[in-house]
């Protein structure tokens, strides 16, 4: 009896203590394979907008720059959904939009407008350090969460004024989370709101809890402890739950 309840009340709740760990460190690894996906494609719009060619290309578009660089070979390799050029104002240049593995354009609001506004997410500039100052994250289109980034276009020696902006993006789908799952070896999934304030991880009988900037919850059945949390754009809003 002595050894049952040191068994029940001391050893197993370390042991159940390292499984709540572990399940907080599996979601970080979550959460930074996703930034880092974030930072691969702001350092691909980072390397095209700091560009003489892209500079002119903005004052006047011409078809030769787009038959050597934005050809649909050249935006499919690189897996971009979105590829926009605007002006400063947010009014569209050029752009190239579609979900290719569905083999179909795609046809934003802001496309139709042919205009961004200045409060979109994709132009919601935020303050960073070096040349080519932009937005860069997740947000919510229309189409499902997309992975993007934003930058000013500059001169290729980092000058300016910039004359508009980069816009390149790529859908969060099923084909980026199959990769995600094989770099991390960890099996997760999206968990779209079914609406902007409905909660996406929040369960009868989950237990929550705050591991430094992580918070997450965690419901334990008899083989498993299942957790969720919330993946939050950068102005704090929540987007989606990982689960």
């Amino acid at each position: 009896g002595v050894n049952f309840l040191i068994q029940r009340f001391f050893i197993y709740p370390s042991f159940l203590q390292l499984d709540f760990d572990e399940a907080g460190e599996n979601l970080k690894r979550i959460f930074h394979a996703l930034d880092r996906e974030v930072s691969f494609l702001d350092e691909l719009c980072g390397d095209w907008a700091v560009w003489d060619d892209s500079f002119a290309f903005l004052e006047q578009p011409s078809a030769e720059f787009i038959a050597s660089n934005l050809d649909e070979t050249t935006i499919k390799s690189t897996n971009l959904n979105l590829l926009v050029y605007c002006k400063l104002d947010g009014a569209i240049v050029w752009q190239q939009t579609g979900d290719w593995a569905q083999g179909k354009a795609l046809s934003f609001d802001f496309i139709r407008a042919g205009k961004i506004a200045a409060d979109h997410p994709l132009l919601d500039i935020h303050k960073r350090d070096g040349v080519g100052k932009g937005a860069y994250g997740i947000f919510r289109s229309q189409f499902g969460p997309m992975v993007f980034s934003t930058r000013q276009v500059l001169h290729s020696d980092g000058s300016g004024p910039s004359n508009g902006f980069l816009i390149l993006g790529r859908f969060l789908g099923e084909e980026m989370v199959e990769a995600l799952r094989q770099q991390t070896r960890i099996h997760f999934e999206i968990i779209q709101p079914s609406s902007p304030v409905a909660p996406m991880c929040a369960a009868d009988k989950s237990e929550f809890i705050k591991d430094g900037d992580l918070s997450f919850y965690a419901l334990q059945d008899k083989t498993h402890i299942r957790v969720c949390a919330v993946y939050q754009d950068m102005a704090g809003q929540p987007l989606f739950g990982i689960k």
